[in-house]
C-alpha cells in the first residue's frame, strides 16, 4: 500500500508521504474462547460446531506494530506508506486491501 490516498495496486503515492513505516504486516486473529482460562493455562482453540457456539476465527484485523502506528499518525492527519512483504496467501490478500 503506497498511501492511504493511493489505490492498493499503485506502485507509488500521488504525492510526498510525511511518514513510512517498515516493518511487519500482519492479520491479527481473533478467537472467541469456550470458557475464561487461568494465567498458566493453555487450551486448544477448535471449532465448537453442533453446541451453538461460532467457528474458531470471530474477526480478522489488520495488525502488528508497524501498522498501529500507522494507524495512529494517519487519525492525526498524517500521509503514511508502508514497505513490507506480503504472502500471496488469505491474509496476504486480506492485507492488501
Amino acid at each position: 500500500m503506497a498511501s492511504s490516498d493511493t489505490p492498493p495496486d499503485s506502485p507509488l503515492p500521488d504525492g510526498p508521504l510525511d511518514i513510512v513505516g517498515i516493518g511487519s504486516m500482519v492479520a491479527d486473529l481473533l478467537y472467541r474462547a469456550p470458557r475464561i482460562i487461568g494465567a498458566d493455562e493453555k487450551i486448544i482453540l477448535t471449532a465448537h460446531e453442533g453446541d451453538g457456539a461460532p467457528g474458531p476465527i470471530v474477526q480478522r484485523v489488520v495488525g502488528g506494530v508497524t501498522l498501529n502506528h500507522l494507524s495512529w499518525a494517519r487519525a492525526l492527519g498524517l500521509i503514511v506508506g508502508i514497505v513490507g512483504r506480503q504472502a500471496d496467501d488469505e491474509n496476504g490478500r486480506f492485507l492488501r486491501a
